[in-house]
């Protein structure tokens, strides 16, 4: 509501007081030129006994409607800089720090972009119906021989993975969200991301195995560093996964934060700084088989693109 002298926003605890008017002294004042607009027979607006002419209270909108437009940009640019100068960026240069097997604190800027929405600059989906030239050995040598084509297998419209293979153009990409369906149907699936080549990228396994007269589900993560795999850590999660059965797994990278669910629920949640960039990618070892049904990938924005992005979808004046 606005005030029926000078055309602005009516406070909301002024508007508990007076709906009309912004300050007991524009009522005064409203009064006084109602009296004197009568008095002299001039066209005005009645409302509740007190009244401003039309032509004025337009004016007032127009001028109290610019003055929020040009408020609104101002401020969508100072936030926009204090969060780019201020806000930690995972790609800052950081030396090697221990890695951590804590769930990851959301600070400041996780929390505003996930809140934020973004959109993805890359998108893409593989239903593995066509052949894999999308898909590389983490080995480049052998995609020269014949026998890197045989290493996968494709049957009834899903690809059972052998040696590791990487996504071709998800190689450049650096924070991303994955996305697959599998059915376990020996021992595990295994998928890696942020992964350069064979010897270095961030490798996970769901696995599968028998404890007595129950089937155990744990997951296991590691770092393959310079061709060393340091790190590697196997834990219990609490879901129950069956063989033959499908599961959708969702993998979120950003900065050096790593979350795993499976069917929507949070299993694992981990950090580390070592590797900026790279593809995602799918294998297994001997005595594993799995199947992929297919695989997505969408690349995240970083928090600047995402909060200017709510700043061109949001108008302006919904800040204030």
């Amino acid at each position: 509501m606005r005030c029926l002298h000078c055309g602005k926003r009516i406070g909301l605890l002024r508007s508990f007081q007076d709906r009309q008017f912004c300050t007991d002294d524009h009522r005064l004042r409203a009064k006084r030129l109602y009296s004197a607009r009568m008095s002299r027979g001039s066209s005005v607006d009645y409302e509740d006994g007190w009244v401003v002419a039309s032509t004025e209270i337009e004016a007032g909108e127009k001028k109290s409607q610019a003055s929020f437009g040009v408020g609104s940009g101002v401020l969508l640019v100072v936030i926009t800089l204090a969060l780019t100068l201020l806000l930690p960026h995972a790609d800052q240069t950081m030396g090697k720090s221990p890695i951590s097997y804590l769930p990851p604190t959301a600070g400041l800027g996780d929390r505003l972009t996930r809140a934020l929405p973004f959109k993805g600059s890359i998108r893409l989906r593989e239903e593995f119906q066509m052949d894999l030239r999308d898909w590389q050995s983490a080995n480049p040598s052998l995609d020269a021989g014949a026998s890197s084509a045989n290493d996968w297998v494709v049957k009834a419209g899903a690809i059972y993975p052998a040696g590791l293979k990487l996504w071709k153009p998800t190689l450049t990409l650096s924070d991303y969200q994955m996305k697959f369906q599998t059915r376990i149907e020996n021992k595990a699936v295994g998928w890696a991301f942020r992964a350069q080549d064979d010897g270095n990228y961030y490798g996970t396994k769901l696995i599968v195995s028998r404890n007595k007269d129950s089937l155990r589900a744990e997951i296991a993560r590691w770092v393959m560093d310079g061709g060393h795999t340091v790190n590697k850590v196997q834990l219990p999660i609490p879901i129950n996964i069956q063989t033959a059965k499908s599961y959708d797994v969702q993998v979120t990278v950003y900065g050096d934060k790593f979350t795993t669910l499976v069917n929507g629920q949070l299993v694992d949640a981990w950090n580390d700084r070592r590797l900026k960039r790279g593809g995602v990618g799918f294998f297994s070892e001997d005595g594993e088989r799995a199947a992929l049904d297919w695989v997505s990938i969408t690349e995240r924005d970083s928090l600047l693109g995402g909060f200017l992005n709510f700043g061109l979808i949001v108008p302006p004046l919904v800040l204030y």
